[in-house]
């Protein structure tokens, strides 16, 4: 069974023990968590189970034949082709293996008999593990791979190089489960995929046979993937049976049992330490004096994990405020021809908390900004309540800080007197730990500056919260802290998050933007998921024709493809579910086709083992020319059925 196997492995920075004789084996089908701390060393594990970083004791073992694949965080360098050619490097290996495939046919000529017979039974070994790592399938794998991450069909053609480093990220994820590999070394895949993408890879790990050790801070994304945690602590790796949630119970209970041998422990201290003390002068007490030292030298010391230690953490109150909190009439928003939001009425009262939810490219972050004040070019109407007092989170609010003040000195000169004395817990717990607080904001990385521009805005007294992704570069104890906050707040609480569980356990209404028209649903993020999944009922927001000044909400059942009352439109829905018919049938018919044409070739290549075939060199190349043509029909029909799909994709719409 193929693995990867780290022997007692250490490695150390400067005087920091990183990892400290560390033995851990993944299996193909194991589907571990990487557990720990910011700073305890799992991307360091993960770079030397990839055999990108040497531990300095220690050693790693990968048997031959064994297919594994790494996604780092960050830094990924893509080449100059499109997205889809990119992706499809992953085949690379497989492209030489034909290559070197045919090559030994086309050799069998020069060879002996006993020698040509050799050489064609590896011929039918290599043809059987090209057709089984899905190398002549491999167009439309990598299609639904892609669109499986996000990428609509017409960008698949574009330059790799033209995205945002997020998304050259899902090209990378992409093309690492395209490798097909046996082991999946995955170091926080989830950092830039929204909710459909991280579903999508749900979905494929779930089902995958492979085995995979990865690192996510997304809690409800863990416990559907893995049925084990691995955690690194002090150097060293435990291993927990269950998923996430599971694990995070157990590590509690041992959290209880620590802190009262820590206690237990700090009073024998105390007490050693008075004797010491108390006899320190006497020359009669010296002997026991000086044992008593080397014992506590000695003392192994009890140690609690700072990020299971809870940290709570509350909002000033929120200043008194009217009711209705906002409403919108006939709220729009356009970008030259293209119209983003259209239409949208509704009123909100004090204390909801609203899940704006919607595909890329829906307009949430748009949303935001106009309610924000940031974006003062919209249609319609924004009327705020009685004395509201807006706090506005976004991705690029790191503009804000002062390039010459330290971490400390920035929360300071936000924080309420009340809240002073405990700033330092407060940045601990959103990852500034120790001297990182008297950093110099300027050189913060990006995730550094967007939580702390997170924690400024948590001091500032307000009563309506606009929080754009703010769970981003969040561990999952910094967004414990943070969800914690919210659900006590007694404010009103606009959220876009990629965050299931956050949004799970915080949104009581999900105000969700779609070009057709705009729903909300009246219950919490789950019950929102299932009604999409069902068609059930919606409360649809009103003057989604781009009108204003319409009825507040009408109650309609949400159908696959809504059609108006018109004659006109009649007609051309009908001829439209027509013509989705046709090609559904066409594309059927090319598949069937397809698994004809793989049968053939099975066929053929059993044709290629038989030694009455591949003993007589003529009938081992009008074999191998069949093979060639069904390949090359293969392709044929590859081609026709993604023009199908690609055209049914466009009138679906």
């Amino acid at each position: 069974m193929p693995f990867v196997q780290l022997q007692n492995a250490s490695l150390a920075f400067a005087d920091r023990d990183i990892l400290d004789q560390v033995s851990f084996t993944l299996h193909a089908g194991q589907k571990v968590a990487l557990a720990g701390a910011n700073g305890s060393g799992k991307t360091t594990l993960l770079k030397i189970l990839a055999g990108i970083q040497e531990p300095d004791t220690g050693k790693v073992m990968v048997p031959e034949g064994t297919r594994l694949a790494y996604l780092p965080q960050s830094g990924i360098l893509l080449g100059s082709g499109t997205v889809f050619e990119e992706a499809e490097r992953a085949f690379e290996p497989w492209r030489r293996f034909e290559s070197d495939m045919h090559a030994l046919v086309e050799s069998v000529d020069t060879l002996s008999p006993a020698q040509a017979e050799k050489a064609l039974h590896k011929h039918h070994d290599m043809q059987e593990a090209l057709l089984e790592s899905g190398y002549y399938r491999r167009r439309e794998t990598v299609e639904q791979t892609l669109r499986g991450l996000g990428f609509s069909s017409a960008e698949l053609d574009r330059p790799a190089t033209t995205f945002s480093g997020g998304w050259q990220m899902r090209v990378a994820l992409g093309r690492c489960l395209l490798e097909n590999p046996h082991l999946l070394l995955l170091d926080e895949p989830t950092n830039y995929l929204d909710i459909e993408a991280k579903d999508w890879l749900e979905s494929f790990l779930k089902a995958s046979a492979c085995g995979f050790l990865l690192v996510s801070h997304d809690r409800g994304f863990l416990d559907a993937v893995v049925g084990e945690v691995a955690e690194i602590f002090r150097g060293r790796l435990t291993s927990y049976k269950g998923n996430y949630s599971e694990y995070e119970t157990r590590r509690r209970l041992e959290i209880v049992q620590i802190e009262e041998a820590y206690k237990l422990q700090q009073a024998e201290i105390e007490k050693q330490e008075a004797y010491i003390n108390r006899f320190r002068a006497q020359a009669t007490k010296a002997s026991g004096v000086q044992s008593r030292i080397k014992a506590l030298d000695k003392l192994e010391r009890v140690e609690i994990p700072e990020t299971l230690v809870p940290m709570h953490f509350r909002f000033p109150p929120a200043p008194h405020s009217g009711k209705i909190a906002l409403e919108l009439t006939g709220l729009g928003k356009r970008y030259g021809d293209h119209q983003v939001l259209r239409g949208l009425d509704f009123t909100f009262t004090r204390g909801e908390k609203i899940a704006v939810a919607g595909r890329n490219g829906a307009g949430k972050s748009t949303l935001m900004r106009i309610l924000a004040g940031a974006d003062h070019h919209f249609e319609g109407g924004l009327k705020w309540g009685t004395d509201i007092k807006v706090a506005y989170f976004s991705q690029d609010h790191e503009k804000e800080l002062n390039p010459d003040k330290t971490v400390l000195e920035e929360v300071e000169a936000d924080a309420p007197t009340s809240m002073v004395p405990r700033l330092r817990d407060l940045l601990g717990s959103f990852l500034f730990r120790g001297d990182d607080v008297f950093k110099k904001t300027a050189v913060l990385s990006g995730g550094e500056k967007n939580r702390l521009t997170l924690v400024k805005l948590l001091l500032r007294p307000a009563n309506l919260l606009l929080l754009d992704e703010p769970t981003n570069h969040l561990d999952l104890a910094s967004k414990d802290v943070l969800l914690e906050a919210l659900e006590q707040f007694a404010g009103t609480v606009f959220v876009v998050s990629h965050d299931k569980y956050f949004l799970t356990q915080l949104a009581q209404k999900v105000l969700e933007l779609r070009p057709e028209g705009h729903r909300l649903h009246l219950g919490g993020w789950l019950e929102y998921q299932e009604k999409q999944v069902s068609g059930d009922d919606f409360a649809v927001l009103s003057g989604s024709d781009g009108g204003a000044g319409s009825a507040a909400i009408r109650t309609v059942r949400l159908e696959a493809d809504p059609v108006s009352t018109s004659q006109a439109d009649r007609e051309a829905a009908k001829k439209r579910q027509s013509l989705i018919r046709k090609l559904e049938r066409e594309e059927e018919t090319i598949l069937a086709d397809l698994g004809t044409l793989e049968t053939a070739h099975a066929a053929l290549n059993a044709q290629m083992a038989d030694p009455s075939v591949y003993s007589d060199g003529a009938k081992a190349r009008k074999v191998q020319a069949e093979l060639a043509a069904n390949q090359a029909k293969q392709a044929e029909l590859h081609t026709r059925w993604e023009k199908a799909a690609e055209e049914l994709e466009k009138v679906k719409g």
